[in-house]
C-alpha cells in the first residue's frame, strides 16, 4: 500500500487567457486516451417534446423505434417518434406512473399506481389487457431469459411476476416500499430498489430472494450496465449512486445531483445517465463510476431512457410537461492516460508542458498544450515530486525511492541524477536565488541544490518534512512537516527563522502570489491553514476528506485543494472560503495550475489518469414569470449580478457552486430563492422561476380532540393535518371551506371568504361536539309531579310530563324515577346516531299501595284550613276590644 504523499506545485503566474481553450483531439493514435470537449456539441440538448400532464415513465420500444412516456396526471401515455414528435396518445389506468417493453411480444406494459394493475399496450396502439397487481405498482422491468415482466408493488412490499402468457404467477416478498426494479442479463436476476428501507432486493431466476444489499437513503431507479455488468442505483436520500458489482458489493459510491431518480444504461457510449429531480439535471456516470458531465435539462426530471436506435437519451420532466432528447455527445472534463500511480504535477512555463511524476512506473510523463502525452522519461525510483526551475528550464524529480534528484533538461532528457537527504518528498525553486530546495521526509532536513547542481547545503527542519513552496514576497522557504505538526520558515541566509503550527500531519503547501498568504493542507485534520506575511496562521479552511495536493491560480485568483479521500478538489477564495467543488468521484493526489491556458491538472492515481478542469466557463441563468423590464439579481461566489432582461450570463470557475436569486419587486419571488450548481462543461445552464409573492394564512383550530384529522379548502384546494393548517396564497379575496373527518363535531364557520392584502394572517376556526335532542316523555303521574332523569350521570329534574335534553352521537345511560311510583325505565340505554331521539317512561304506584289524595284536592284543604284560621284570630281581636 502506498503511503500518503504530497507534491510541491509551483505555478508561475502569467496572464490568463481571457477565454478557456479547449483540447484538441489528435488524429494519430497515440495510445493516449483523451477526452476531450467537443465542440459541435457545447449543448447536448437536441430537443424538448411536449408530452402530457406529469410525465413521469419512459421507455424505448426497440420493434418500432418509438418512445413511450406516462403522464401520470393525465391518465395516458405519449409516444414520441424517432422523429421527436408525438404521434399518438394512448390512454391508460389511474395514474400512469411507469412503462417497459416486452422483446418477446412488442407489447408495451404501464403500471398504473392509482388503480392498482397493469395495462397492455399492443404493438397496433391498443390496449388489449388490464392486469391486476399488488398496491400501487410504481416500476417494471422485462427478463428477456423467462419472458416474464416483474412489478414492484410499493405499498403492498412485493414484485408481481406476469409471464408471457399474461398470467400472475408469483407475489415474492421484498423489502419495504420497492420502487424500482430492473434485470441484470449478466446473471439473471432481478434488482428491486426498497425505498423504505434503504437496500435492495435481488431476485434469482428461480423467483427466490437470494441476496439483500444495503444501498444510500431511498433508493428510487435501478440500472444494468452491460458494458460492465454493474448494477447502478439511484438514492433519492443520499444524492448518490450506489454501484453493486458482479459480486454482489457495493464496489463505489457516486455523488450526483439533488435527488436521483431515474437511471439508464447508454450502450452506445457506455455512460448512464442519472435524472436528478431536485437539481433539474442529469449526471453522466462514465465506466469509471466519474460524473464526467451535468445537463440540465426540464423541471423535475424523473424518468431516463436509452433509445439504442438513435442512440439519444430521453428524460421525462415531470414538473414542466415535457421530454428532453439529449444528444450521444456530451461535454466532459477531460481525461489523459499517463504512468502507473500519478502523484504529481508541476507547469512548465517555458514549453507549455505539463510534467507528470508517476510514482508506480518510475517515470515522468510530458503533457504537451495539444493535450497528449508526448513524451515519457525514465527517472529514479518512486518519483513523488516534481518542480519547474523558471532559470535553467530544467524539470527536477525528487525519488523516493532512490535517494537523488533527476534533472530533466528541456529537450525531455535525464542530464544530471543528483544525491540529496532519505526519501526526498516535494522540491521547490527559489527564483530569488536561483537555487532548488528538497524536503527530505525521512532525513528530517531540506538539501539545498544550486544552478550548477551541487548541494550547498543540507538544513535541519521539523520531522517529517513532505511539503515545500517558495514565498516570492520576502524570499522564504516554507516546509510543512507532517510528523511534528507544524511548518519551518528558512529565511534568504538558509537559517529557520520561525516554526509555525498549522493543523495535524500538513503535506501540500503553496504560495499564493495574489495576496501573499501560504496555504497549507493538513492531512488528517480535514482544513488548510492560511499564514498570512505575518508569519501567523490568519484563517482555517475547513475541505473535503484528506487534503493533500495545493496550488495557487493566478488567473483567477483561487487556490485549488485535491482531497484524496473524498475524491473532490475544493475551490479557496482569496477570502478565505471554500466556494466550489469540483467532483471528481475517484482518488486525488497533486496538483498545478498552467498559466498558458488556465487550466488546472489533478494527478489520479487511481486510474493511471490526469484529469484536466476547465477553471472558467459559461454559466447562464434565465428566468420565467416576471414582468418586462424588471430587474432581478443572482449572488454566487460572493458577488451579485443583476438584469432587466431574461438572463444574466457569468463567467465561472468549475465546481459545485451555492447561489440565490431574489428580485427588486416585492410583488414577485423566485419559486426556489437558493440552490446549487456543479458547473464542469464549456456551459451550464440554470432555469429560474418567478411566481407573484405570496403571503402565508395561518387555520388555527380548537376544540378538536388531540390527533383528529380536520381540512380547509380554499379556492379548491384542500390541505389537511391534525394541527393548525397553513396556505401560501397572492393577494386577493378567496372562498374557503372548513371540514373534518368526524362527524361528531362542526366548526363555527363552515364556509367564508379571506382577503390577502400584503400581509399574512391567522383565522381561528373553533369546533364544538354536535348535539341531537333527546325527548323523554313520561305517562302515569298525576300532573304537576315531579319526576327526574339521570343521563351519564347527570341528573335533570321536571314537574311537566316531558323533559328536552341536548345529548351527541353515541350510547348513553339513563335512568327515571319519582318518589312514590314504579318507573318502567329505572335503568335503560338510548343509542343517538345522527339524528334526534324519543324515549317513553311509564309510572304506575306500588301494588300495595293506597291511591294517593289528588294533589290539587290538597292544594284546597290546605287554603280552607288558613282561611279558617284567618276568620278565628279575627274573632279572638274583636273581643278584646269589647
Amino acid at each position: 500500500m502506498l503511503n500518503p504523499r504530497v507534491v510541491l506545485l509551483i505555478a508561475t503566474a502569467l496572464v490568463l487567457t481571457s477565454f478557456v481553450v479547449p483540447l484538441q483531439a489528435e488524429t494519430e493514435n497515440t495510445g493516449d486516451n483523451v477526452a476531450v470537449p467537443d465542440a459541435a456539441y457545447s449543448n447536448p440538448l437536441m430537443a424538448t417534446v411536449a408530452v402530457g400532464i406529469s410525465p413521469y415513465g419512459i421507455a424505448y420500444d426497440s420493434g418500432n423505434g418509438n418512445v413511450y412516456v406516462t403522464n401520470e396526471a393525465t391518465n395516458n401515455v405519449s409516444v414520441i417518434s424517432p422523429s421527436n414528435s408525438v404521434v399518438a396518445t394512448i390512454s391508460a389506468g389511474i395514474s400512469p406512473y411507469a412503462v417497459a417493453y416486452d422483446a418477446g411480444n412488442g407489447n408495451v406494459y404501464v403500471a398504473n399506481y392509482g388503480s392498482n394493475n397493469v395495462s397492455v399496450i399492443s404493438p397496433s396502439g391498443k390496449v388489449v389487457a388490464n392486469i391486476s397487481v399488488g398496491h400501487s405498482p410504481r416500476a417494471l422491468a422485462y427478463d428477456a431469459a423467462n419472458g416474464n415482466i416483474y412489478v414492484a408493488n410499493s405499498h403492498s412490499n412485493n414484485v408481481t411476476v406476469i409471464s408471457s402468457s399474461g398470467v400472475i404467477s408469483e407475489n415474492i416478498i421484498v423489502g419495504v416500499a420497492p420502487m424500482g426494479v430492473a434485470y441484470d442479463a449478466g446473471n439473471g436476476n432481478i434488482y428491486v430498489a426498497n425505498y423504505g428501507s434503504n437496500n435492495v432486493s435481488v431476485i434469482s431466476p428461480s423467483d427466490k430472494i437470494v441476496a439483500t444489499i444495503n444501498v444510500g437513503v431511498s433508493p428510487l431507479g435501478v440500472a444494468y450496465d452491460t458494458g460492465n455488468g454493474n448494477v447502478y442505483v439511484a438514492n433519492y436520500g443520499s444524492n448518490n449512486v450506489s454501484v453493486i458489482s458482479l459480486s454482489g458489493t457495493i464496489s463505489a459510491t457516486v455523488n450526483v445531483g439533488t435527488n436521483p431518480y431515474g437511471i439508464d444504461f447508454d450502450s452506445g457510449n457506455g455512460n448512464v445517465y442519472v435524472a436528478n429531480y431536485g437539481s433539474n439535471n442529469v449526471s453522466v456516470i462514465s465506466p469509471s463510476n466519474i460524473v464526467v458531465a451535468t445537463i440540465n435539462v426540464g423541471v423535475s426530471p424523473l424518468g431516463v431512457a436509452y433509445d439504442a436506435g438513435n442512440g439519444d437519451i430521453y428524460v421525462a420532466n415531470y414538473g414542466s410537461n415535457n421530454v428532453s432528447v439529449i444528444s450521444p455527445s456530451n461535454i466532459v472534463v477531460a481525461t489523459i492516460n499517463v504512468g502507473v500511480a500519478p502523484v504529481a504535477v508541476a507547469y512548465d512555463a517555458g514549453n507549455g508542458n505539463i510534467y507528470v511524476a508517476n510514482y508506480g512506473s518510475n517515470n515522468v510523463s510530458v503533457i504537451s498544450s495539444s493535450g497528449k502525452v508526448a513524451a515519457t522519461v525514465k527517472v529514479g525510483s518512486v518519483p513523488e515530486g516534481v518542480c519547474y526551475d523558471s532559470g535553467n528550464g530544467n524539470i527536477y524529480v525528487a525519488n523516493y525511492g532512490s535517494k537523488n534528484v533527476s534533472v530533466i533538461s528541456s529537450s525531455g532528457k535525464v542530464v544530471a541524477n543528483i544525491g540529496v537527504g532519505v526519501n526526498p518528498r516535494a522540491l521547490a525553486y527559489d527564483a530569488g536565488n536561483g537555487n532548488i530546495y528538497v524536503a527530505n521526509s525521512g532525513s528530517n532536513n531540506v538539501s539545498e541544490i544550486s544552478s550548477s547542481g551541487k548541494v550547498v547545503a543540507n538544513i535541519a527542519v521539523g520531522g517529517g518534512p513532505i511539503g515545500i513552496t517558495y514565498d516570492a514576497g520576502n524570499g522564504n522557504i516554507y516546509v510543512a512537516n507532517s510528523n511534528s505538526n507544524n511548518v519551518s520558515v528558512i529565511s534568504p541566509s538558509d537559517k529557520i527563522v520561525a516554526t509555525i503550527n498549522v493543523g495535524t500531519t500538513p503535506f501540500g503547501i503553496a504560495y499564493d502570489s495574489g495576496n501573499g498568504n501560504i496555504y497549507v493542507a493538513n492531512f488528517n485534520s480535514n482544513n488548510v491553514s492560511v499564514i498570512s506575511s505575518s508569519g501567523k496562521v490568519a484563517a482555517t479552511v475547513k475541505v473535503g476528506s484528506v487534503p493533500e495536493g495545493v496550488c495557487y491560480d493566478s488567473g483567477n485568483g483561487n487556490v485549488y485543494v485535491t482531497n484524496r479521500n473524498g475524491g473532490d478538489v475544493s475551490v479557496i477564495s482569496p477570502l478565505n472560503t471554500v466556494i466550489a467543488t469540483v467532483i471528481l468521484g475517484v482518488t486525488l493526489e497533486g496538483v498545478a495550475y498552467d498559466s498558458g491556458n488556465g487550466n488546472i491538472y489533478v494527478a489520479n492515481p487511481q486510474l493511471n489518469t490526469v484529469f484536466v478542469i476547465f477553471p472558467q466557463t459559461l454559466l447562464q441563468f434565465t428566468e420565467t414569470g416576471l414582468p418586462q423590464g424588471m430587474q432581478w439579481n443572482v449572488t454566487i461566489g460572493g458577488q451579485t449580478y443583476n438584469s432587466t432582461s431574461q438572463s444574466i450570463a457569468i463567467g465561472q470557475p468549475m465546481g459545485l457552486f451555492n447561489y440565490s436569486v431574489s428580485s427588486d419587486s416585492r410583488k414577485y419571488s423566485p419559486v426556489t430563492g437558493s440552490g446549487s450548481v456543479l458547473v464542469n462543461t464549456e456551459y451550464t445552464h440554470v432555469s429560474i422561476s418567478f411566481s407573484p409573492f405570496t403571503y402565508m394564512l395561518e387555520f388555527k383550530e380548537t376544540g378538536l380532540p388531540a390527533g383528529t384529522l380536520w381540512a380547509v379548502t380554499v379556492n379548491g384546494t384542500e390541505e389537511s393535518s391534525v394541527s393548525d393548517i397553513y396556505f401560501n396564497l397572492t393577494n386577493g379575496t378567496y372562498a374557503y371551506s372548513v371540514h373534518t373527518s368526524t362527524s361528531t363535531y362542526s366548526p363555527s364557520v363552515s364556509s367564508s371568504h379571506i382577503t390577502v392584502n400584503g400581509r399574512g394572517s391567522t383565522t381561528a376556526v373553533s369546533f364544538s361536539e354536535i348535539t341531537y335532542v333527546l325527548s323523554i316523555y313520561e305517562t302515569g303521574l298525576p300532573s304537576g309531579t315531579s319526576w327526574n332523569v339521570t343521563v351519564d350521570g347527570i341528573t335533570h329534574v321536571s314537574t311537566k310530563p316531558y323533559l328536552n335534553l341536548s345529548e351527541t352521537n353515541g350510547t348513553h345511560y339513563l335512568s327515571v324515577a319519582s318518589s312514590g311510583y314504579i318507573s318502567s325505565a329505572t335503568y335503560n340505554t338510548t343509542n343517538i346516531s345522527g339524528s334526534n331521539d324519543t324515549v317513553t317512561v311509564h309510572f304506575s304506584l306500588p301494588a300495595s299501595a293506597p291511591a294517593p289524595f289528588p294533589q290539587s284536592l290538597i292544594y284546597i284543604i290546605a287554603a280552607g284550613i288558613i282561611a279558617a284560621g284567618a276568620v278565628g284570630a279575627a274573632v279572638i281581636i274583636i273581643r278584646k276590644k269589647k
